[in-house]
């Protein structure tokens, strides 16, 4: 199944770097409050899922804006940082607090789709 997609690689990845810039483009009047994904120009980003972050939990948390988008039927997902998975856990112990940006991103960021099956109308109902 997953060689079968290779065949499909540059349209998947394309449509879904296109469904990223709309996402960017759309939201650039909240940058104040969500921190958008960025990368350099020599790196290729496949936009599997759109990450965001709050920059600033006073404004509003992570889960009443995730509550706020899934009621008006825009789906999220949790990040995950790598440091709260239950095996690393087990191997390192609870480090986490060692390491306050992954725990920043851990409580304060989550995705929204990008999936190349979205049309531009879906896209910018996000924003």
């Amino acid at each position: 199944m997953g060689v079968a997609q290779l065949e499909n690689k540059d349209f998947i990845i394309n449509t879904r770097k296109a469904n990223a810039k709309i996402l960017t483009d759309g939201l650039k009047d909240v940058e104040q409050y969500l921190q958008l994904p960025y990368y350099p120009e020599y790196v290729e980003h496949s936009f599997m899922m759109y990450p965001l972050v709050i920059k600033d939990d006073k404004a509003f948390t992570r889960n009443e804006i995730v509550k706020y988008l899934e009621q008006n039927n825009i789906e999220t997902r949790p990040m995950l940082p790598l440091l709260n998975q239950p095996i690393y856990k087990e191997i390192f112990g609870d480090i986490e607090k060692d390491y306050p940006v992954a725990q920043w991103i851990n409580n304060n960021g989550f995705y929204v789709g990008c999936h190349h099956g979205l049309s531009k109308e879906e896209i910018k109902y996000d924003y």
